[in-house]
């Protein structure tokens, strides 16, 4: 069975300020996104989070000459007890200084996000 999404507004807003930048990318990284629910194990493995499993997937931009390791990084949470993947920011390479400061984001977006899920801000579907 297919993970499902649970799109909140702290990554949609990060979501949206990407598009505003890559416009012509948009089926791709729709794509590669969608492509997690049926393989959530793909990308690498987030370290420093503990038993929360958090995973990063590159994405490249082909049509801005941007490879996977120049493009874009995905970050989201994987709960495999509820069949549910959580996108947490989305970023292009260099975005960040240091190493830190993505997890600080990361950190961040989690609690936020966290706050959006009980106040059921937050949807199946990236578009609305």
């Amino acid at each position: 069975m297919p993970f499902k999404f649970l799109f909140c507004p702290t990554f949609k807003s990060e979501f949206e300020k990407i598009l505003g930048t890559y416009p012509k990318s948009e089926e791709r990284i729709q794509e590669v996104i969608s492509s997690l629910q049926n393989n959530p194990n793909q990308g690498n493995i987030y370290p420093g989070f503990g038993e929360i499993t958090i995973r990063k997937v590159r994405i490249p931009l082909s049509e801005y000459k941007l490879s996977s390791s120049k493009g874009l990084r995905f970050i989201f949470l994987v709960s495999k007890e509820k069949n549910c993947l959580v996108p947490l920011c989305i970023y292009k390479k260099g975005a960040f200084k240091r190493e830190q400061q993505v997890k600080e984001q990361i950190k961040n977006n989690l609690k936020n996000i966290l706050k959006e899920i009980d106040l059921d801000q937050c949807t199946s579907f990236l578009k609305e």
